[in-house]
């Protein structure tokens, strides 16, 4: 079931010349599947995963979520529902305990205090973060806090997980953790996973991986 497909994505910023980024991305993404997007820096790659979240329009081009079109009047519906961000900096409240920060996106959706909080201490299980929930975000090791970032990435049961560099501010112990977490989480949960990556380790564990390059998607066996 493909649950995510962009179809002849252009984007382009407005300078004399105009700087073209994209110039034609289309991809697919099935449930369960896991998808590595490499490329040099400056090709674009967080930029296409802002569009592919529906945090930034194409120039051209559509992007189909779960069957549904994102157009600019549906792009936050279907974002809340359906994505769940994952990114390098970890964007964490550095005051708040764990569980308040999973907590957050469920209380936003306005989830009862007493629901948000049994999910919460289950996800945090999950990532392996049992006995933390009331450990300060900002006295979290650089893993423990990458995990706590996909507990709250989970905890509107999104269908399509994005990661940007997920894995580009720990070392390597942490990395190798991190990397099998996320993608175990996909298959066993059956959610499709991008993740844009210049870790070519992390890119060959996925099931496919496709190269940015020239503005445009292909295949990594092609380049």
């Amino acid at each position: 079931m493909i649950i995510l497909e962009a179809n002849d994505l252009w984007k382009s910023f407005p300078s004399s010349p105009p700087v073209e980024v994209l110039k034609g991305a289309s991809l697919e993404l099935k449930a369960g599947e896991t998808l590595a997007i490499m490329g040099k820096s400056g090709e674009g790659k967080s930029t296409l995963l802002h569009i592919l979240g529906t945090l930034e329009c194409s120039s051209k081009g559509s992007v189909s979520i779960c069957g549904s079109i994102a157009t600019q009047g549906e792009m936050a519906g279907l974002r809340n529902r359906h994505i769940g961000f994952i990114f390098q900096s970890y964007y964490l409240l550095e005051d708040f305990t764990t569980l308040e920060n999973v907590c957050m996106p469920l209380k936003i959706g306005r989830t009862s205090t007493r629901e948000a909080e049994e999910l919460g201490r289950r996800l945090l299980e999950e990532v392996g973060l049992k006995g933390k929930e009331k450990e300060l975000a900002k006295h979290l090791s650089g893993g423990e806090k990458q995990r706590v970032a996909i507990a709250r990435a989970l905890a509107n049961n999104p269908d399509i997980l994005l990661a940007d560099e997920p894995t580009g501010n720990l070392d390597q112990g942490y990395s190798n953790q991190v990397q099998d977490l996320l993608l175990k989480t996909a298959k066993e949960k059956s959610k499709g996973l991008i993740v844009v990556t210049h870790d070519r380790d992390f890119a060959q564990k996925c099931d496919r991986i496709l190269l940015l390059k020239n503005g445009k998607l292909i295949p990594a066996t092609e380049n």
